[in-house]
C-alpha cells in the first residue's frame, strides 16, 4: 500500500522507528546529564586548582616540553567538554553532526595522546631519566595514537525524535571497541614499570615512600 508521499512503512518498520527514537531519547538524556556533571567537576577543579597552577606553571622560569603538555591537557580537555555539552544539546544538522562525530574523536585522541606523554614523563623520572625508558614509552603513545586514528571510522547521524534537541550518530563499523585498546595496553604498561621501580627502591631502602609508590 503506497500514498501520493511515498510506500508507507509496515508495522515491523514503524516498531523500528519507535525503538530507534526511543534509544536515541535515553542516549540523548544519558549523555547530558553525564557531560553536565563532567563540566561542572571540571570546572570546580579548575577553579580550585587555578592558584596553585599560575603559582607553579605560569610562574615558571623555564617552560619545558611537559608544562606544555600540561597547559595543553589542562585545557583541551576544557575544550572537549564544551564541545560535547553542545553536541547534546544544541540543535544541529545531519550533516554537521556526521563531521564532528568523525572530528572529535581524533581531538580526543590528540587529549590521550597528551596524557600519556606526561605519565611517560613520570615514569621516565622514576627510572633515573634513562633514554631508552623515553623512548619506548614515545614509541608506544605514538602507534598508540595512530591505531587509533585508524579505528575513527564515518559514522552516520541518527534522526533526533521531535521536541528535541542534540546531535548523536552512529558508527558504520565494529572497530571502535579497537579506539580503547591503546590507552589500556599504555596504562597498564606504565603501572609495570611503576611497581617494577618502587620494588627497585624497597631493595635499597627499608622505607621506600609511599609516594613514590602512587606517583
Amino acid at each position: 500500500m503506497s500514498s501520493s508521499l511515498g510506500p508507507t512503512p509496515t508495522v515491523e518498520e514503524q516498531l523500528h522507528l519507535a525503538l530507534q527514537s526511543a534509544a536515541v531519547e535515553e542516549v540523548l538524556s544519558t549523555s547530558r546529564t553525564y557531560f553536565t556533571a563532567c563540566f561542572a567537576i571540571y570546572s570546580w577543579d579548575f577553579i580550585l586548582t587555578f592558584p596553585n597552577e599560575y603559582r607553579t606553571m605560569w610562574g615558571a622560569e623555564r617552560w619545558t616540553p611537559v608544562h606544555l603538555a600540561f597547559f595543553f591537557n589542562r585545557y583541551w580537555g576544557l575544550l572537549d567538554v564544551v564541545v560535547f555539552l553542545c553536541l547534546f544539546w544544541l540543535k544541529i544538522d545531519p550533516k554537521t553532526c556526521e563531521k564532528v562525530h568523525i572530528i572529535e574523536p581524533i581531538a580526543s585522541s590528540i587529549l590521550l595522546l597528551s596524557c600519556e606523554f606526561l605519565l611517560g614523563a613520570r615514569v621516565w623520572v622514576m627510572w633515573n631519566r634513562r633514554k631508552w625508558i623515553a623512548a619506548f614509552f614515545s614509541a608506544f603513545a605514538i602507534c598508540g595514537f595512530a591505531v587509533q586514528i585508524w579505528a575513527v571510522v564515518p559514522s552516520k547521524s541518527l534522526p533526533v525524535p521531535p521536541g528535541l534537541r542534540g546531535c548523536i550518530a552512529e558508527l558504520r563499523d565494529q572497530k571502535n571497541y579497537v579506539y580503547w585498546i591503546p590507552p589500556l595496553l599504555y596504562d597498564t604498561t606504565a603501572t609495570i614499570f611503576v611497581l617494577s621501580a618502587h620494588f627497585s627502591l624497597a631493595q635499597v631502602t627499608s622505607h621506600p615512600s609511599p609516594y613514590h609508590f602512587c606517583a
